[in-house]
C-alpha cells in the first residue's frame, strides 16, 4: 500500500486494504455466540471451532478463515453474517488504531498520524 492510499482525515488505511484486525495468533480471538452461529447457518461448523465449551472463528494462515485476499484488497467472505464482535468493532476506534499501529506493515512510518480516538 502506498502512503498516499491512507486516509488523510483519520490517518488510517481503508479497511479493505488493511484487514489487520482479522489477523491473530490466539485461536480464541473472536468468540461466536449462539446468535452468530444461527446467522452463519449451515456454514457454522466449517467456520468455527469449539475450545473449552465455547465457539470461536477458525484461523487459516494466521487470520480469520472468513478473510480472503482479492488482489490488494482484504474482504470478509461472510460480511453480512459476521459475528457480533466483528459487527461491534468499528474502524477508527481505539482498538482499531492500536492494532493498525502494532501490526500494519506500513504503520511504523505513520505512528504520529495514528492518534487514539478522541485524543490529539
Amino acid at each position: 500500500m502506498r502512503d498516499s492510499e491512507w486516509s488523510d482525515d483519520d490517518g488510517l488505511p481503508p479497511c479493505t486494504q488493511c484487514g489487520v484486525c482479522c489477523f491473530f495468533e490466539d485461536p480464541r480471538y473472536v468468540m461466536v455466540f449462539e446468535e452468530d452461529s444461527q446467522r452463519l447457518g449451515t456454514r457454522a461448523d466449517e467456520l468455527t471451532r469449539e475450545i473449552g465449551g465455547r465457539r470461536f472463528m477458525r484461523q487459516e494462515q494466521g487470520h480469520c478463515i472468513a478473510l480472503h485476499q482479492h488482489g490488494e484488497h482484504w474482504l470478509c467472505s461472510i460480511y453480512e453474517q459476521r459475528p457480533r464482535l466483528c459487527r461491534e468493532f468499528e474502524r477508527g476506534c481505539e482498538v482499531c488504531r492500536t492494532v493498525v499501529a502494532q501490526r500494519h506493515p506500513h504503520a511504523s512510518a505513520r505512528k504520529q498520524r495514528l492518534p487514539l480516538a478522541g485524543r490529539s
